[in-house]
């Protein structure tokens, strides 16, 4: 038993992996496959709050950021997930990566990015730093990040998860910046006909999540920004939604006729044809008197 117990006692924490995994990326011997597998490493151990507390201590920040130039597309994806893990809902992680640019970085690295599935990871990792920092928010702003999720929305070679994400950094950033005291005057967002074209857009797409997030994303828009409900009218928001109605409305009945095997997705359209009446109440009658029609 005092074996088993030694032998427990003896077992690496989080801490020692954590700095192993460190020690291997600012070793310049590492080789890429090596970089890769500790930056995953370091994503995974990062997970919980108080793990991701110590990587700017143990000097982790450093080499995840350096990693963002590496000629492989798989090692800037990893490099930014970690990042991301580790400073979503984490304020020290975020603050050390205030202080170390890194905002600036993942904008850049998201802005040349050409491998679709680093670009999603950069974007994730933005997400976790603008989501709660009004600092963050203005780096973002300052580096071009606006234009950047404007791109994602409406380029050509976007790829659907990454509208996800835009729509998903577009949303929380409304959010908050609804919720903050500077008010109007401190958005880093511009809510003009460009950035809430893209999100209306996106509501007649094919694909029904993509749909739905950019629904909910309409929805936080008009209840947090104000002003964003004339820029909608002034856009046709309207008539855009009254035709991704129509179509839904002829979803739901080929699937109807379809029979039971149905079943699911036509709950998730009924859902869908839900939300879009309560985004097309609040265009038309304001977040005001739509919440007192629901009273």
């Amino acid at each position: 038993l005092r074996k088993i117990m030694d032998d427990l006692n003896n077992l690496p924490t989080e801490f020692d992996l954590l700095q192993e995994a460190i020690d291997i990326l600012k070793d310049p011997a590492t080789g890429h496959e090596l970089q890769e597998t500790a930056l995953l490493r370091i994503q995974d151990l990062c997970a919980p709050i108080w793990v991701a507390e110590e990587l700017p201590k143990m000097g982790g920040l450093e080499p995840c950021l350096k990693s963002l130039e590496s000629p492989v597309a798989s090692i800037r994806s990893a490099a930014s997930w970690a990042l991301g893990t580790a400073a979503t809902n984490n304020p020290s992680v975020q603050e050390a990566l205030m202080e170390a640019k890194g905002v600036s970085k993942l904008v850049n690295a998201a802005k040349e990015e050409d491998d679709s599935d680093a670009l999603t990871k950069h974007v994730f990792a933005l997400g976790g730093l603008v989501r709660d920092s009004l600092d963050a928010r203005k780096e973002f702003a300052s580096e071009g990040g606006p234009g950047m999720l404007v791109q994602l929305l409406t380029g050509n070679m976007t790829t659907t998860r990454n509208r996800l994400k835009a729509l998903t950094v577009i949303r929380d950033i409304a959010l908050a910046e609804g919720e903050q005291e500077e008010g109007p005057a401190a958005h880093v967002l511009h809510y003009d006909q460009e950035l809430l074209g893209g999100v209306l857009s996106l509501v007649t797409q094919s694909n029904l999540d993509l749909r739905e997030k950019a629904l909910e994303a309409m929805k936080v828009l008009l209840r947090s920004i104000p002003s964003s409900r004339t820029i909608f009218q002034d856009l046709h928001a309207e008539s855009v939604l009254g035709g991704s109605s129509v179509h839904l409305v002829q979803l739901r009945e080929e699937e109807n006729a379809e029979g039971e095997d149905g079943d699911d997705e036509m709950s998730y359209i009924a859902e869908l044809l839900t939300l879009l009446s309560e985004v097309t109440e609040m265009i038309i009658k304001g977040v005001d008197e739509q919440a007192k029609d629901e009273l």
